[in-house]
């Protein structure tokens, strides 16, 4: 929401670099969820819990990736990913397919690759169209 609350005009023509401020946005946030769920991890000693980073910085990369072909709808990537992941990530039950990134465990090195391909995907899209949706 904060991405797409934008007087378009004045930040075109503006001197402050915009796109990069956004990005500075979006890199502080996935940085606090990475924070928060390692800290809770560690001060209740669940080590699941520090997935969270991880899946909000995978769902955030994703939302950015939908953004820059959809622009504001975008904002439904994330929860259409997780209803995907419920009606058909699973083979059986708590197996859940590679490309589901988020039921995966804090261990599943694969996920976290993923994760940081499709952040920084997130990113570089962002950069490339933060400009050119109202």
């Amino acid at each position: 929401m904060s991405l797409d609350s934008r007087v378009l005009a004045p930040e075109i023509s503006s001197m402050r670099l915009v796109g990069l401020m956004d990005v500075g946005l979006v890199l502080i946030a996935a940085l606090l969820s990475i924070s928060v769920g390692a800290a809770v991890s560690i001060l209740f000693d669940a080590p699941e819990v520090a997935a969270i980073g991880r899946n909000t910085s995978f769902l955030v990369g994703l939302m950015l990736c939908a953004r820059a072909m959809v622009g504001a709808p975008a904002v439904m990537a994330p929860t259409a990913w997780v209803l995907a992941v419920l009606f058909i990530g699973f083979r059986s039950p708590y197996n859940p397919y590679y490309w589901t990134v988020l039921p995966e465990s804090v261990a599943a090195i694969h996920a976290s690759i993923i994760a940081v391909l499709v952040f920084i995907a997130g990113i570089i899209a962002s950069l490339c169209t933060s400009r050119s949706h109202p």
